[in-house]
């Protein structure tokens, strides 16, 4: 990490770079069934980009919480297989595999992911405080 903060402005900007890299892989997996959903099922096309941002946002926001990738990965386990498991559950549909979300799911993904954001960039500064 001594060396990553050298570049300049990178370490007070150490979040923001780090969901953006974050958002661009996931999203180089979801561009293109995002752009097929788009045209025919909006709803699933929204659900699916939220999901993008909402997991971007957590693997940055737990990374920066816990120093480890350990807590995503299993946050993220248990979210996909209870995803895949309750069909009928719009609040469970994060990334669109159903198109059942409403648009107080989608809401909630998307205040979830800014809160994760946030909390990170917060969490963050008080480390480069101490």
């Amino acid at each position: 990490m001594n060396l990553l903060f050298t570049a300049p402005h990178l370490k007070s900007k150490y979040v923001l770079w780090k969901n953006v890299s974050a958002l661009a892989i996931v999203l180089s997996f979801t561009l293109i069934p995002l752009a097929r959903l788009l045209f025919e099922l909006p709803n699933a096309a929204l659900s699916l980009f939220i999901g993008s941002v909402f997991m971007a946002g957590a693997a940055v926001g737990f990374g920066v919480f816990t120093r480890s990738q350990k807590p995503f990965i299993a946050i993220f386990l248990m979210l996909l297989y209870i995803a895949l498991n309750a069909k009928d559950v719009p609040l469970f549909d994060f990334i669109g595999i159903y198109g059942t979300a409403t648009a107080g799911v989608h809401a909630g993904y998307a205040i979830a992911a800014l809160a994760l954001i946030l909390g990170a960039h917060l969490r963050h500064r008080m480390q480069m405080k101490q």
